[in-house]
């Protein structure tokens, strides 16, 4: 049985301390249907622009505004209409900006998001978070639901202020080698986000393209990956790449935070749903003044 992985990354990699590549391995043979599954995705949270973007729903002013614009009745509506109001008469360009991006289903500007995020007061966010916590909570079950089904989740990530090589082609390249060595079967699909990277260390970061992935997976012998998909992140973008940019996202939340193996798969669990046979391959780089990198090869997968 051949799998396919489908990374993503957070923070900036030039400035973070903690940043990370990560996403979701899923069985090409007998994994849940693409097609079925961006659907089933697309019904349940269609009052959202699509392709959700995690950096953007980490703003909960974006899901109440996109909330309001339906008839639906959801805990808190009074309370969120009434800030609605309040921040069209304090920053009526935002949110009108915001409403143009979501009658048209695309995403709202983050520069105004982030404006009126900051516009709530600390006795208006106890509905904004009840909502955001409804919608994560759903992604969560999301991702509990398709581990019965054999997806896992893997990532490659450090927390350390510096690092000897361009570190995302070290946790892409890294990491996508490691899970070919372990691919049973007929090896690994890779699919990639697209992004500005470093070639070297003491090169600026340029334009990714296949020809560069492909031969930095020949210079690390990793033969049994073959790049299947590089693109951006826009309306046609696969299901399955939406949800390795929502475990990008919390990934890196974790990895902040972990201090051991047991914070890593607790905090997998809290923020993604998924944690122990799920994350199935994890690595990261201890914030040490040495960084270091460290795997830990959790059961189910694989045969190493």
């Amino acid at each position: 049985m051949g799998w396919a992985v489908y990374l993503d990354e957070s923070g900036d990699f030039e400035h973070d301390h903690t940043v990370c590549v990560a996403g979701v391995l899923v069985p090409r043979d007998a994994g849940p249907d693409e097609v079925a599954l961006a659907q089933w995705m697309r019904r349940r949270f269609d009052f959202v622009p699509w392709p959700l973007h995690a950096a953007h729903l980490n703003l909960p002013i974006l899901l109440a505004l996109a909330a309001l614009r339906t008839d639906r009745p959801f805990p808190g509506r009074a309370a969120l209409d009434t800030l609605r109001q309040r921040l069209s008469w304090r920053q009526r360009d935002s949110v009108r900006r915001v409403d143009e991006a979501l009658a048209a289903g695309a995403c709202p500007p983050f520069d105004d998001l982030r404006v009126l995020q900051a516009e709530v007061g600390p006795g208006e966010d106890a509905a904004l978070l009840a909502l955001q916590r409804a919608f994560f909570d759903q992604l969560k079950g999301l991702m509990a639901d398709l581990a019965t089904d054999g997806v896992r989740i893997t990532l490659a990530g450090e927390a350390c202020p510096r690092a000897p090589q361009p570190r995302y082609r070290a946790l892409l390249v890294g990491l996508a080698g490691h899970l070919g060595q372990r691919a049973p079967g007929g090896g690994l699909k890779l699919h990639v986000l697209w992004r500005p990277a470093r070639e070297a260390a003491d090169e600026p970061a340029t334009p990714l393209n296949r020809s560069r992935i492909e031969r930095w997976l020949a210079e690390a012998d990793a033969g049994r990956v073959k790049l299947a998909w590089l693109g951006g992140f826009d309306r046609r973008a696969s299901p399955w790449l939406v949800l390795a940019d929502f475990v990008a996202n919390r990934t890196r939340r974790v990895l902040r935070d972990a201090q051991s193996l047991a914070d890593l798969e607790g905090g997998l669990l809290a923020w993604i749903g998924v944690g122990g046979a799920a994350a199935d391959t994890c690595w990261a780089r201890p914030g040490d003044a040495t960084p270091r990198l460290w795997a830990a090869s959790l059961e189910g997968w694989g045969h190493g």
